[in-house]
């Protein structure tokens, strides 16, 4: 069973990896929580395009968008926690 990964569904997997790049590898959570809120309304869209074409689909991406959710509280957090360090850069 062969499958290609559409434009739009790849945007799900490079997403993650640029946040956690400007997040841990830049040391910009401030950045980082501008693209975790990209990733979460991506994910979003997501669920609302697949809703009228599959409602499995579309709850199956439900967990992931909680866990985005709880990864965009943290991201805050930590951009708050930290708001002085960010404020010379």
């Amino acid at each position: 069973l062969a499958f290609a990964i559409e434009p739009e569904d790849q945007r799900h997997h490079t997403k993650p990896r640029m946040r956690s790049a400007i997040f841990f590898g830049l040391r910009r959570p401030d950045l980082a929580c501008i693209e975790v809120i990209a990733l979460w309304l991506s994910i979003a869209a997501t669920i609302v395009a697949f809703a009228p074409i599959s409602a499995v689909a579309a709850w199956l991406l439900a967990p992931y968008l909680l866990w985005v959710s709880i990864a965009s509280v943290l991201n805050a957090t930590v951009w708050r926690l930290n708001a002085d360090r960010f404020a010379r850069v």
